[in-house]
């Protein structure tokens, strides 16, 4: 068994070896901060089902689930998940810090900072 783990560790590692420098930080970082719409995890204005609720005295009529109170004897009002667009922005400095590279890498911090902002900017799952 313990064979089997190191085998699969080696052979991870060899077909993670051919990927492109930082690619799949890149990514991670892309889907970190997508835009888009994002849940609240709260009742307000969203198109999203959150729960049902009882009808209270002075919900709007147009509120009620006429389908889910015909399950039962008493009025159910839908309510939505509180969504918000969110945006980042993101750059890279392009100042002459951003040149130096250790002796242990071939990249500048330049160049990672360049990856990870394109691989931000791209919708999840997007490819080149």
């Amino acid at each position: 068994m313990a064979e089997t783990a190191v085998t699969f560790r080696r052979r991870a590692e060899q077909l993670v070896a051919h990927l492109p420098p930082l690619l799949v930080e890149a990514e991670h970082v892309a889907a970190i901060v997508a835009q888009g719409v994002h849940g609240r995890r709260r009742v307000g204005p969203g198109e999203t089902f959150w729960q049902f609720r009882r009808y209270e005295r002075g919900d709007a009529a147009t509120m009620i689930d006429w389908r889910a109170s015909a399950k039962s004897m008493r009025l159910f009002v839908r309510e939505n998940e509180w969504e918000a667009a969110e945006s980042v922005w993101l750059w890279a400095d392009a100042s002459a810090s951003m040149a130096f590279n250790s002796r242990l890498s071939d990249s500048t911090k330049l160049d990672r900072a360049r990856l990870l902002a394109d691989g931000a900017c791209r919708p999840s799952g997007a490819r080149r």
